[in-house]
């Protein structure tokens, strides 16, 4: 049974329910799609020594579609698994640049470290403000 006064305050919470679903689905599928080229680009740039001229611009690619993906597809649930695989490549990648050259291998690190760093910051920037946030206003 409803009653009539709440009837469109029910269809417009609705309404915001469904808009709400749609935008999380969207913001999914422009962060998978985001994510999926940064790898490729990161992987695209690394083996083929011709796009050596394009390497500021591949490298500032790849650090924006860095932000959007930690902006886009990290849950407050992966945040931890994130940041210990951030911490994972990052270690690796630092390890691996230290021995001699190692052709692409360490181009591919370079790229990958540049498409990592800003989602890691983002996402370690984020856990650091919501942590903060229930510490001192006690949520």
């Amino acid at each position: 049974m409803c009653w009539i006064g709440f009837d469109p305050l029910q269809r417009y919470l609705n309404n915001q329910i469904i808009w709400f679903l749609q935008m999380k689905s969207t913001q999914l599928a422009i962060g998978k799609t985001v994510f999926l080229l940064g790898v490729v680009l990161a992987i695209l740039a690394a083996l083929i020594p011709q796009l050596d001229v394009y390497k500021n611009t591949i490298l500032w690619t790849l650090i924006g579609a860095g932000f959007l993906v930690g902006l886009l597809n990290i849950t407050p649930r992966e945040e931890t698994q994130f940041l210990v695989a951030v911490i994972a490549i990052l270690l690796v990648s630092n390890s691996l640049g230290k021995l001699a050259e190692l052709g692409w291998l360490s181009g591919l690190l370079s790229y990958v470290d540049a498409f990592v760093v800003p989602a890691g910051l983002l996402v370690a920037l984020k856990s650091v403000w919501d942590l903060g946030r229930k510490r001192w206003l006690c949520i």
